[in-house]
């Protein structure tokens, strides 16, 4: 699992790249995720405090995920 490895970095320290965070948000929002690790994943990374480029990541993830409205 993608989230696994993402997670272990994290709490590591370490940042990630904007393409994991991309693939860790389609792995967060996906049913088969649970709780626990949505909660660990968003905790470590809020603790280890945010790069741009993980944020980039994230909202890449969201749009490509996203239902569009018109």
């Amino acid at each position: 699992m993608l989230l696994k490895q993402c997670i272990q970095q994290l709490m590591q320290g370490q940042s990630l790249t904007q393409e994991l965070c991309e693939a860790a948000l389609t792995e967060l929002l996906s049913p088969n995720t649970s709780t626990l690790q949505t909660a660990a994943f968003l905790t470590l990374l809020h603790a280890k405090q945010e790069t741009a480029e993980e944020l980039v990541g994230l909202v890449k993830g969201m749009q490509q995920t996203m239902i569009p409205i018109s």
